[in-house]
């Protein structure tokens, strides 16, 4: 019988004003790693509502 390993990811929901920025600096992350790990192609496209995955 295989045993299933869940890794959870901490992560954070965009809400109404944020910027990449505000939210790296907020988790004490990058713009750059947070863009990374969230497959970003353009930093300034958010969406409320948008999960990201915290690093």
């Amino acid at each position: 019988m295989a045993t299933e390993i869940v890794i959870l990811q901490p992560n954070y929901t965009v809400a109404p004003g944020d910027t990449l920025a505000a939210i790296a600096r907020r988790h004490g992350t990058s713009i750059e790693a947070l863009a990374s790990i969230n497959k970003l192609e353009n930093r300034n496209s958010l969406s409320v509502g948008q999960r990201l995955i915290l690093p």
